[in-house]
């Protein structure tokens, strides 16, 4: 069963025009978040430029690696008092739907339970 929770503080998307990537694309790795651990820049084969969760990545040197599954790093604004679904979470950040049936990125920090 999904998770339902209640935002408890406003969040603005930061990248309106976020990094995407697909299974199997090669991905040009930079630096590591110091906010949020597990996360690092990455710059993929279209050239578009954002953070991306390490677990979706395989290292295949200092500077470059491998995309394991699809990801986009599409955020989503959100509003005291929403609903959201949260459908994955991966290092302080879930992957959620709102009742519009809108999905993005949202900080964890940013909502409760219930």
């Amino acid at each position: 069963m999904m998770k339902t929770v209640k935002v408890i503080e406003d969040y603005q998307a930061c990248y309106p025009d976020p990094v995407t990537f697909s299974e199997g694309d090669r991905l040009m790795l930079g630096k590591s978040d110091d906010e949020f651990p597990g996360w690092i820049w990455v710059t993929a084969t279209c050239g578009k430029e954002g953070w991306a969760p390490l677990p979706l990545i395989r290292r295949l040197s200092q500077n470059q690696g491998t995309a394991i599954e699809d990801y986009t790093a599409r955020e989503l604004s959100v509003s005291v008092g929403e609903d959201l679904k949260i459908l994955r979470e991966i290092n302080a950040w879930a992957w959620v739907e709102n009742r519009q049936k809108h999905m993005g990125w949202v900080p964890v920090s940013k909502f409760v339970e219930g």
